[in-house]
């Protein structure tokens, strides 16, 4: 592996800058913004959440109750790559803005074009995919921040130092691939390395995991409430519910790409806190004439599938400011105005005239996260 690939990811993590199929995809949950210290003089007044399966919107209003002015360091972190998560099918790689530069990389060296190598050249190449487009603005003003990587092993040691002064490539996705073969799968001498590190197993799996969070500092000026807003593209999760005949919400089948910690998530509607109403409409989908008039998919053998659609969203990074939220308000817009949405929240979802699914909870204290379930009557092609 050249050099050049590890100056590059070094760099990554120090520059500082803006970044302005398959049948069934995993869903990849992110989540708002952390405070990596416990603070007693900024509470969180209010939180607006608005998700739909195109954008997350994040809009939030805190208050500085002491004197002085506080910086400290605030965060949006991805989620880890996974370990060994076998047939993945490319789904986990889409957060992961490392992979997708080497693997432009690659692709660049096969070009007669001369190309900049530099790290902004190469996020701009990957800008769009879910999360690399995150964007923060303070009181109405863009602001920065840093991309910061981190690689860590099973036992939960930082290696990512290790990985630079042995000139390995940080990204456990490019080096093991998915399903295709990897970097390390090109380059016998570097397989050899890792091995020797003992940083691959007998398989050929990376043992480590990527965590790359976007970080800065936040100034809280003393004594003032300010306006915090943060969007994003999130990382949709594609399934499909299958049944034939069903006669309650467990005779469905559930059908994904989600893992958790390398092991195949259970998964099932149930899951969802689907309302009553909602359960007698999506058992009229699996009715046979229905199903042909909703185009769904049926089998040989009258076995009835559509296709539904998750977001994600972590509500427990926010454990780190003064008190609980004093006023949380969830927006959910369905993707078409037909859409079932379903989700477990503190007081449950209410339909407005308008279509959007709302929840407003008073001195909030999110004790689990998110899981959004889009389901549509008729398939979408």
């Amino acid at each position: 592996m050249r050099i050049y690939l590890v100056i590059i990811a070094t760099l990554f993590l120090f520059l500082p800058f803006s970044l302005k199929a398959n049948d069934t995809a995993a869903t990849i949950g992110a989540g708002g913004i952390i405070n990596y210290e416990k603070s007693n003089d900024i509470s969180m007044d209010y939180e607006v959440l608005k998700i739909s399966t195109q954008k997350i919107n994040i809009t939030y209003d805190f208050t500085n109750h002491s004197s002085n002015d506080i910086t400290t360091k605030v965060a949006f972190p991805l989620p880890p790559s996974p370990l060994v998560i076998g047939d993945t099918s490319n789904v986990f790689t889409s957060w992961d803005d490392l992979y997708q530069a080497y693997t432009f990389l690659d692709e660049a060296k096969k070009s007669i074009n001369k190309l900049d190598y530099a790290p902004s050249t190469l996020l701009e190449k990957v800008k769009g995919n879910p999360f690399t487009d995150f964007t923060r603005t303070v009181n109405g003003t863009e602001g920065s921040y840093r991309f910061v990587a981190h690689a860590i092993d099973p036992s939960g040691k930082d290696i990512t130092n290790f990985l630079i002064k042995n000139n390995i490539p940080l990204s456990s996705a490019y080096l093991g691939g998915l399903m295709e073969e990897g970097a390390i799968h090109n380059n016998p001498a570097l397989k050899e390395k890792l091995s020797k590190l003992g940083l691959i197993n007998e398989q050929g799996h990376v043992l480590w995991q990527l965590q790359i969070s976007y970080i800065w500092d936040e100034i809280f000026p003393a004594n003032k409430t300010i306006r915090i807003n943060h969007s994003y593209t999130p990382r949709v999760g594609y399934h499909w519910v299958s049944g034939k005949n069903p006669e309650s919400l467990n005779d469905i089948t559930f059908t994904h790409r989600d893992y958790i910690a390398g092991k195949m998530e259970q998964k099932k509607l149930a899951d969802f806190c689907i309302a009553d109403s909602d359960k007698t409409k999506i058992l009229e989908m699996f009715d046979k004439d229905n199903a042909i008039h909703n185009n769904a998919y049926i089998a040989n053998d009258d076995v009835i599938t559509y296709r539904t659609r998750e977001v994600r969203y972590i509500l427990s990074t926010g454990a780190n400011w003064k008190g609980p939220i004093k006023k949380f308000r969830l927006e959910i817009i369905p993707p078409t105005p037909t859409s079932i949405v379903s989700s477990c929240i503190e007081g449950g979802l209410k339909k407005t005239k308008e279509g959007t699914y709302v929840s407003e909870i008073e001195n909030f204290t999110p004790k689990s996260d998110l899981k959004i379930l889009f389901i549509d009557p008729v398939n979408l092609e």
